[in-house]
């Protein structure tokens, strides 16, 4: 069955006669309103005399990643494309319009994994026993909604030092120049300390201001008594609230609904770009 109105007014926390008189073009909603509404409409695929439609896409929310009580949670429940990979400095990278979201982290700290459980795919990400196998930056379209950007892993030893070199520019000039870009899931092993790399990639996102979410992965590895010791450690060593990070776990799925909702909120909000001075790559 097609999206309703009840589906949209959920979706923009409005009512369902706002909603309803915005979707019918009253002159009494303000064109703001309208328009915002409109988007989700879109994005629900909302027809008022469509054709029935999969009840995954229906009762899944706009951005197709969290999904209600009761639904099923099978790995058919999202339509996902690998769009390519940017391999070189101010190589191809798509033209889709739509907005992105980033994963950051150490080559070994478990992002594919999160990754697979995050979108219910297996083999979404593929999960490598060699660490720093993804060379490139990587884009999956999810659902036709958004755009998920998979970035080289930094910091691995065994990775040689020309390598790394080669990787650092790559992400450095994806993130200055990507107008969609919302914002970034920076990835933390729950189990150690920030390290440097970790730290030199948090004070680069600072600089450039875009959005961070920080997730502290590997968190089942972890004893009850040790897990408040590290999360507050780590918070604490990065100046942040201990729920300003988000604990996850691949294994048992701690934490996916919680990243899932916190990326919402981000591809909901306009460009972060939009109020600065643009900014150029490092020559």
């Amino acid at each position: 069955m097609s999206a309703t109105v009840k589906d949209v007014a959920r979706q923009v926390g409005l009512s369902v006669t706002t909603v309803s008189r915005a979707l019918n073009d009253h002159s009494d909603v303000a064109p703001d309103t309208k328009a915002r509404i409109r988007a989700v409409a879109d994005r629900l695929n909302y027809h008022p005399n469509a054709a029935a439609r999969t009840l995954k896409m229906d009762r899944a929310n706009a951005l197709g990643l969290v999904v209600p009580p009761g639904l099923h949670r099978s790995y058919d429940a999202f339509w996902l494309e690998f769009i390519g990979g940017m391999a070189t400095l101010g190589g191809w990278r798509p033209q889709v319009g739509l907005p992105e979201v980033a994963f950051a982290g150490r080559s070994n700290v478990g992002k594919s994994s999160l990754l697979n459980r995050l979108i219910h795919r297996k083999k979404f990400a593929r999960v490598s026993n060699t660490p720093g196998r993804t060379r490139e930056v990587n884009f999956f379209k999810v659902n036709e909604a958004f755009v998920l950007v998979d970035l080289p892993g930094y910091g691995y030893a065994r990775v040689s030092k020309e390598r790394r070199a080669e990787w650092k520019p790559l992400i450095e000039s994806y993130l200055r120049s990507s107008d969609q870009l919302r914002g970034i899931v920076q990835l933390l092993d729950a189990r150690h300390d920030p390290t440097d790399d970790d730290r030199q990639m948090l004070d680069f996102l600072s600089e450039l201001g875009v959005p961070t979410l920080v997730v502290l992965t590997k968190i089942d590895k972890l004893k009850p008594a040790e897990r408040k010791r590290h999360i507050g450690g780590i918070s604490e060593a990065l100046g942040l609230e201990e729920d300003q990070v988000i604990a996850f776990s691949a294994v048992s799925g701690e934490g996916r609904d919680e990243l899932a909702e916190a990326m919402n909120a981000l591809l909901e909000q306009p460009s972060w770009r939009a109020t600065q001075a643009p900014l150029q790559p490092e020559g």
